[in-house]
């Protein structure tokens, strides 16, 4: 009755294409989008493989009746980078249910817990430890902070392919991170 898909389409474009036959409701959920994205992360590159990408991205998003984003900023991200039908609903679906406001912990406990300085400013870093996410440029930051503003603690929270570099800084006796 109803097939929902992710992006890239062109990744799974075989299985869209059958279900698409088979299916009377199609629903694209768009948690990011390609290959705009992907090209600025430099996980491909512009020009003609750019072009090629979006042009059959575009051409599999016209087979589904609904593109479900996560917030209104993102559906004017979809209609200004994708051509859509007319009938095609572009549409805000929450990722979440009702949040609600966390106890906020004492500060000073939570630095003991995770062995955080007690007299410093923490920026934390969380998400994927990864190409494209600035960990070079908060490395660089955090070197230039040893001198310029000693008071700084850079926190990195995550995991991935990029991991190492911030281990590694840590080994060369980086004292703030």
């Amino acid at each position: 009755d109803l097939m929902v898909a992710l992006p890239p389409a062109v990744a799974s474009a075989g299985g869209i294409v059958w279900g698409a036959k088979r299916s009377r409701k199609r629903l694209l959920w768009i948690p990011d989008f390609f290959p705009f994205h992907h090209r600025l992360l430099g996980q491909i590159p512009g020009g003609p493989v750019f072009q090629i990408a979006r042009i059959a991205e575009n051409k599999l998003f016209r087979v589904f009746d609904v593109l479900a984003c996560f917030n209104n900023d993102a559906i004017g991200y979809l209609r200004r980078h994708y051509r859509l039908e007319p009938n095609q609903i572009a549409a805000w679906i929450p990722q979440w249910g009702e949040v609600r406001p966390l106890m906020l912990a004492n500060s000073d406990s939570v630095r003991t817990r995770y062995q955080l300085p007690a007299d410093r400013t923490i920026a934390i870093f969380g998400g994927q430890i990864e190409v494209g996410r600035g960990i070079p440029d908060i490395l660089e930051a955090a070197r230039l902070a040893t001198s310029s503003r000693p008071v700084l603690f850079f926190l990195f929270v995550g995991r991935g392919g990029l991991t190492g570099l911030v281990r590694e800084e840590i080994q060369n006796g980086a004292s703030n991170i």
